[in-house]
């Protein structure tokens, strides 16, 4: 099945920015509260141990739910690097990593990027996801509805 790619409203031009900013804050409060990200931990930590790796460079798209949801679980001796995805390049060694973000690009991008990296000899990890957990049933069923329709009469 070939990837549709479907433009999220906050990824418009005219989305006002200080909304895309509450959303981005929400979605990362969301996401740690119900401890989504957990499962996504022994994947990353597999890698970083098979290629012995202390060190994960994060790809920010500065949308909410990235790896500030992540490093909450991750080792003591992981050192963390962002680099924001419009200044991409692979001259940093280290495990790439993608936290709830690799949707974002179109199919084009995304290609171009994995292959960059395999190409610098970096490993990378895409992680994307829910867990199945009450608390985010819940949440995205619940409290996500209830919280858009309190903002938009506040």
């Amino acid at each position: 099945m070939k990837r549709k790619q479907i433009t999220q409203i906050i990824n418009v031009r005219w989305f006002p920015k200080f909304l895309k900013t509450l959303v981005a804050e929400f979605l990362s409060w969301f996401v740690l509260k119900v401890n989504a990200t957990k499962p996504f931990i022994p994947v990353i930590e597999d890698i970083l141990n098979k290629t012995y790796n202390k060190r994960i460079i994060n790809i920010e798209f500065g949308i909410g739910a990235g790896i500030e949801t992540v490093k909450p679980f991750l080792n003591d001796g992981v050192k963390v690097d962002s680099i924001a995805i419009s200044n991409f390049n692979t001259s940093e060694k280290g495990v790439y990593l993608f936290v709830n973000s690799f949707h974002q690009l179109n199919a084009s991008e995304a290609k171009k990027i994995l292959q960059n990296i395999e190409e610098s000899g970096n490993p990378v990890v895409v992680v994307e996801g829910n867990n199945d957990s009450l608390w985010q049933i819940v949440g995205m069923t619940v409290f996500v509805p209830l919280t858009v329709l309190l903002t938009a009469f506040l």
